[in-house]
């Protein structure tokens, strides 16, 4: 398909040559004959050689690389380019007389062109848009090297700017459309007819709304938004890319961008995408944010409209505030897709429903292959109408039809055959209507004659949906069916001497996409992103009872718990762990769903039904090691609580899985600080063995600052373990390696070195004794020692020892060899890498090696936000220590960027008055002073004082001093009415403190005080400056220099306003004050003069 569309596409492309060639002729012609033109059609005249050039390129870029897939946004170009030829041909004919016309032929044409000129200014203007778009376009396809700016005769900028590319006529269009649209003409017109001549809000006189013409208009918004909703499987978005085809709305909007709205990340994602395709390579982005502003602001920038289509914006209880992803301009269109009935309240409500019976049965017969004819019409009535008219039931139930070759005739009872065993395994009310339920098992049953294989399928599918049925990576699935041992038996048909193989895998799912059972996404790379229809999905789980699918979900987590442990797993990479956390989140889901279901059907019969209990167990204690080690601490502790449970009511407490649980249990709650649960875990644990401590327990303690009684414990265990294990039995090792962690940690040095030397020693030992980690480590069923971990943490520990020692050198060598070790275990893609990769940055920085710093920085920002993810407190503090980083090199814009990311996101986690917040908000204020952007400072406080009023309140004294801080901005700024303002709300809020900080009040009188005096409002600065005076004599003594500053400042106001009388009392009242003032001045002066005078004489 991607041959025929190229060459559609330069067929067209080689069409406009010969349409401007053939202008440009006549142009000439009419010149050479010695008549003037229009200055105007001089100029667009000139253009149409550098429009031939591109169009020229263009057709043989297209021809040369048929397989390039860049079609649908170039059809668009030319199809747009076309529209503009066509009309400077019309304008043409209408203006440049034949040149055998008479001379009153030619008058009038000259006269009309004078008429015409501003319309033939637009003509230029589109017309160098379309040649600076078809230029980008071409050498993106052809050259892939050169970047736009410089293809359209610029030269290139510095980098990290954003430039501007040409815009599109689409971004984000989906290739999916159906072949052929049948039927909708009714919505379709309601939506045209909308945006053409947009409605309007009603009268507030009038009620909520009313049905006009299929159109249901809504009085909530003065916008142009179009909500599309109604119910899955009606076809909604083919609706909408129908609209996207429409020759009057391709004119009407200038660019039309479509938004995948199933999450907000979609959304997000999609204008990440925009805003890349919108600016040249190169351009730089300081976020998302950023990039979905600068999206925003393009669309603002362009004076025709635009439409935004947001499609499938369902999820409105997860994603509510889509209105921030609208443009404000008026002038521009908004149009949503949706099946949540709130979502009309966007804006106007253009319902959708079935189909009606005349198309349903068009689309039917289209879906066949073949004519409608009388005999079949009235059997296709029924079909459809017991379909529920529904699109997608109707399709398929067309598409099985033709492919078995049955007549219309028959398919009734092919349906009541079948449709009997689907009612017993669905409920009886489900609001997407049984049909489509059936013509899903018919297509299943058409997938293969062979029952068996047909099972298998079905047992693949349940697994795709049980894992994810949005987005599958059929590269990665492969890939972790490859590692197993064991395959399931449903993998048989893909299979090749008992090992995976892809190429069987593919071929079943291609033939499944064929059948729309699946739909195919994308295929890249030799494999396919495939995508499960969330109603199909259901259907899978719903057509099988409880239990079986209780037993499948239960096989989906222990495949992808064998794939964690198996060594493939072990050395993940960070996508592949956001695959499987993904995984892991969907099993459980649907574990919890089925479970329900399975426990109301045993309440219902009474009887048991066989597990698959311990299977499960072992599956989630692999998978809560995977989480822990990911920092999912939360979900692994109600994960391993649940596994607990279950365990000690089959077993006891006693059972070797329920002490797994609780050990697992109790590490974790020492990691997230709960530190008297996981002691009792641990006492009950000892209770079981009458062992007197454990490594685990004393490290409870450490963490806990509890050094001494860790070291107490930590000497029993080792003494045990080495008189009855031996010096180098792992568990000795680990003993002996905490026991040095825990002296370094109390900054007992020497004694921490010396331990952790002879764990180096005893690792080293145990390497030559047999242990060969290297190769171990390359075998995929292997297990890494636990002795290797040790090796890498004493590393790590004697690394620190050198920090505090201020050995910088050697610090980094123990650094960067525990990095090694661990790489060795699990690949660079892991978190104690990037713990080690973190901690050379910051030795670095501290020895102002700050180029080497900045580069660990910004390995381990991109590592943890791969790990993390990109709003996770870890994240976060790294954006702010990497952001010092550049600011200390001067690079005081992207350190600011950085500090912004890490307030802004941390604030959102911990609140505003946490005292890391806190730090980095002073951190964000002070970098922003020392570049001397008040602009960008004011806006800053605005933010904060916005964040801290809405989550502590106005009266907050966090709230109050930020408010207090733009108060001073102001008053630099001069702007002495919104210093005023704001200064009398901030001191509303110090006056309600209890008790009062006068000082604090002062502080704000006196900027008070200078805004009324600088804005001539003498009597409310007299007030100010008596109140200020008065506080300062309760806080110092009369004769202080600061009590006497308030004095003169408020005789000061009293001369401005005549009041001579009171300035002279103000003066009479600290004359003694004054006369003291100066007596000490003379006094420091005369002492300051004996002193010298004694220096002098020592020298001398």
């Amino acid at each position: 398909m991607a041959e025929v569309a190229a060459f559609s596409t330069a067929v067209s492309a080689i069409d406009l040559l010969a349409l401007a060639s053939k202008i440009l002729k006549r142009y000439h012609d009419y010149v050479a004959s010695g008549h003037r033109v229009p200055k105007n059609l001089q100029s667009v005249a000139n253009q149409i050689p550098f429009l031939r050039e591109s169009l020229k390129r263009h057709a043989e870029a297209e021809q040369a690389a048929l397989s390039s897939g860049n079609f649908a946004a170039t059809a668009f170009l030319l199809a747009e380019c076309q529209t503009y030829l066509t009309r400077l041909q019309n304008f043409i004919d209408e203006l440049i007389p034949d040149p055998g016309a008479n001379r009153l032929v030619k008058i009038r044409k000259a006269i009309k062109s004078v008429r015409k000129e501003d319309e033939l200014k637009q003509i230029q203007s589109e017309l160098a848009q379309q040649i600076s778009a078809l230029t980008y376009g071409t050498s993106v396809s052809t050259l892939n090297k050169v970047s736009a700016h410089r293809c359209i005769g610029h030269a290139e900028e510095a980098s990290g700017a954003i430039h501007n590319a040409p815009l599109k006529s689409t971004y984000g269009l989906p290739t999916t459309k159906v072949s052929k649209f049948i039927g909708r003409q009714d919505v379709l017109n309601d939506i045209i007819n909308y945006f053409i001549k947009p409605c309007r809000p009603l009268d507030s006189s009038s009620s909520c709304g009313h049905q006009k013409n299929g159109l249901l208009k809504n009085a909530t918004t003065n916008r142009t938004i179009a909500v599309l909703q109604g119910m899955g499987g009606q076809g909604k978005t083919q609706i909408a890319l129908e609209m996207c085809e429409n020759l009057q709305i391709q004119h009407q909007f200038k660019i039309i961008l479509w938004i995948n709205a199933r999450s907000e990340d979609s959304v997000v994602h999609a204008f990440e995408r925009f805003a890349q395709q919108m600016s040249q390579k190169g351009s730089h982005f300081s976020d998302t944010e950023a990039k979905i502003d600068y999206v925003l602001q393009r669309i603002g920038e362009i004076r025709r409209p635009c439409l935004l289509i947001f499609d499938n914006y369902d999820d409105l209880e997860n994603f509510q505030d889509i209105r921030r992803y609208f443009p404000i301009e008026k002038r521009h269109a908004v149009f949503v897709t949706s099946r949540h009935e709130d979502s009309v309240f966007l804006g106007d409500a253009i319902p959708v429903s079935a189909m009606s019976s005349s198309d349903a049965v068009t689309l039917l017969f289209e879906r066949i292959g073949q004519a409608q004819n009388a005999e079949d019409l009235e059997m296709a009535e029924i079909i459809v109408r017991r379909l529920g008219f529904l699109p997608l039931a109707v399709s398929q139930a067309g598409a099985y039809i033709k492919s078995m070759k049955i007549p219309i005739r028959d398919f009734m009872n092919h349906y009541d055959e079948r449709a009997s065993s689907i009612l017993q395994q669905v409920p009886s009310i489900w609001e997407y209507g049984i049909s489509i339920f059936a013509t899903w098992e018919m297509s299943m049953e058409q997938y293969s004659k062979d029952a068996i294989e047909r099972d298998h399928i079905d047992q693949m599918l349940l697994f795709c949906a049980i894992l994810h049925h949005e987005v599958l990576d059929e590269n990665f699935l492969s890939h972790m069916l490859r590692s197993l041992q064991d395959l399931p038996s449903w993998t048989n048909p893909f299979q090749t001497g008992n090992k995976w193989d892809t190429s069987k895998f593919q071929q079943a799912i291609s033939k499944l996409g064929r059948l729309s059972l699946i739909q195919i996404l994308t295929f890249k790379a030799n494999h396919f992103d495939i995508s499960i229809h969330p109603m199909i999905s259901e259907w899978l789980k719903l057509r099988i009872a409880p239990s079986t699918l209780l037993v499948n979900i239960v096989n989906a987590i222990a495949i992808v718990a064998c794939f964690i442990q198996s060594g493939s797993g072990r050395k993940m990479s960070f996508e592949c762990k956001r695959e499987i956390k993904s995984y892991v989140f969907s099993c459980l889901r649907d574990l919890e769903i089925a479970e329900d279901r399975e426990h109301k059907l045993l309440q219902d019969r009474g009887t048991a039904q066989p597990t698959t209990l311990d299977q499960l167990i072992s599956a989630k204690l692999v998978i809560a090691d995977f989480m822990f080690e990911n920092c999912y601490y939360s979900f692994t502790s109600n994960l391993l609580e649940g596994v607990l449970h279950t365990c000690e009511q089959r077993d006891g407490f006693n059972s070797p899985k329920a002490r797994e649980a609780a050990q697992k249990l109790a590490n974790c709650y020492t990691q997230v600080k709960r530190y008297k649960e996981a002691e009792n875990m641990y006492h009950r644990l000892l209770a079981i063995t009458g062992e007197e401590g454990s490594c685990e327990l004393a490290d409870c303690y450490t963490a806990q600052n509890r050094f001494q009684a860790a070291e107490d414990m930590y000497l029993k265990i080792l003494t045990r373990f080495e008189n009855g294990l031996g010096t180098t039995h792992p568990d000795t090792i680990h003993c002996l390696s905490q026991l040095g962690i825990c002296r370094q940690q109390q900054s007992s040095l020497s004694k921490a070195e010396q331990v952790l030397r002879e764990v180096l020693h005893r690792t080293e030992e145990k390497s030559i004794q047999g242990s060969d980690s290297q190769s171990a480590l390359t075998r995929s069923e292997a297990v890494v020692p636990p002795w290797l971990i040790d090796r890498a943490e004493a590393f790590r520990g004697l690394a620190l020892i050198y920090c505090e020692r201020e050995d910088y050198p050697n610090a980094e060598d123990m650094f960067c060899n525990s990095m090694t070790v661990y790489e060795q275990m699990y690949g660079p893609h892991n978190r104690q890498v990037l713990t080690n990769v973190h901690n050379l940055a910051v030795i670095y920085n501290i020895q102002d090696r700050l180029s080497e710093s900045e580069e660990m920085y910004h390995k381990t920002l991109v590592g943890y936000e791969e790990l993390y993810g990109p709003e996770h407190e870890m994240t976060f503090k790294v954006c702010h220590c990497y952001g010092h980083v550049l600011a200390s090199q001067y690079k005081l814009l992207e350190g600011a960027c950085l500090h912004q990311r890490s307030w802004t996101g941390l604030e959102n986690i911990h609140g505003p008055e946490h005292e890391g917040v806190i730090s980095v908000y002073r951190c964000l204020v002070n970098l922003t002073r020392s570049y001397e952007d008040k602009v960008e400072l004011e806006k800053l406080y605005k933010t904060a004082l916005a964040s801290r009023t809405n989550a502590l309140g106005r009266d907050h004294e966090l709230t109050i001093d930020t408010a207090f801080d733009l108060v001073k901005l102001y008053v630099d700024e001069e702007r002495w009415v919104d210093a005023r303002e704001l200064a009398i709300q901030v001191l509303a809020g110090e006056r309600k403190k209890e008790p009062i900080d006068a000082g604090k009040v002062v502080s704000v009188l006196e900027k008070l005080a200078h805004a009324h005096w600088c804005l001539s409002e003498w009597p409310e600065a007299e007030a100010v400056c008596q109140e200020i005076l008065s506080l300062q004599e309760g806080m110092q003594a009369y004769h202080d220099p600061v009590t006497l500053d308030a004095a003169q400042n408020l005789a000061n106001i009293f001369h401005v306003q005549g009041k001579i009388k009171e300035a002279e009392a103000v003066h009479a009242k600290y004359e003694e004050g004054y006369v003291k003032v100066l007596k000490q001045g003379e006094e420091v002066t005369q002492n300051l003069e004996d002193k010298l005078m004694g220096i002098n004489l020592n020298d001398q």
